[in-house]
């Protein structure tokens, strides 16, 4: 990608013996605060950073998997999104969505479509949340920037005694020009705020308790 960004929600981890994320693979630690982490490397094909954010939350993995697929409340925790809509269901573990990002000034609204893929292993019933761009699905509406292209993995893994720990990479070709110095400023900004409201979203109904019966916790 020529661009990597982070104003969505509209995305690896790794458990390492010190600390929750890894500075292998050309990942370095950011920042820790309120218990999340957050980590960068560089890209081998873009001068923009990727990020990986990781947090331990008190919760199950169908509470957040129903968190993530509740598509329209998305603006309720996803940082800078202002609405999204389902716009075809393939399955209860495949679905493309529609995003719509209010970027700070003097950045234009952005737009995107995800594909979406969910997929759990069935011995250590860690699950895999896979979204992928495919911005011509949709004709792109003239007010607003269309995002090209991206890529994002949620983990969950879950620790036992009612904990999961959620992992979240990411990296977004934003599209239209900006530079990439002010982007490497500020990209770790969205997805840690995603966790952040993320682990307040989870807690309330009607996620809270809830079963998924094709989710084994």
């Amino acid at each position: 990608m020529k661009k990597s960004y982070i104003f969505f929600l509209p995305l690896l981890f790794n458990l390492l013996s010190s600390g929750l994320g890894a500075q292998d693979n050309g990942w370095k630690f950011v920042k820790e605060t309120n218990g999340i982490e957050v980590y960068s490397r560089k890209s081998d094909d873009s001068p923009i950073k990727e990020i990986k954010v990781l947090k331990v939350m008190e919760t199950t993995l169908s509470s957040l998997v129903a968190l993530m697929k509740d598509v329209e409340n998305h603006k309720n925790w996803t940082y800078a999104n202002k609405k999204a809509k389902v716009l075809e269901k393939q399955s209860e573990f495949s679905w493309i969505f529609y995003g719509y990002s209010d970027a700070p000034w003097p950045v234009q609204d952005r737009d995107m479509v995800l594909h979406s893929t969910l997929r759990q292993d069935s011995v250590t019933k860690v699950i895999k949340n896979e979204g992928e761009c495919i911005p011509n699905f949709i004709p792109e509406n003239e007010d607003v920037v269309r995002i090209p292209a991206c890529h994002s993995i949620w983990t969950l893994k879950p620790l036992g005694e009612g904990k999961v720990l959620v992992s979240l990479e990411i990296q977004i070709d934003l599209g239209g020009s900006i530079p990439n110095w002010l982007i490497n400023l500020v990209s770790s900004k969205g997805p840690y705020l995603t966790i952040k409201n993320m682990e307040e979203a989870v807690k309330k109904a009607p996620y809270k308790n809830v079963v998924l019966d094709y989710i084994k916790d």
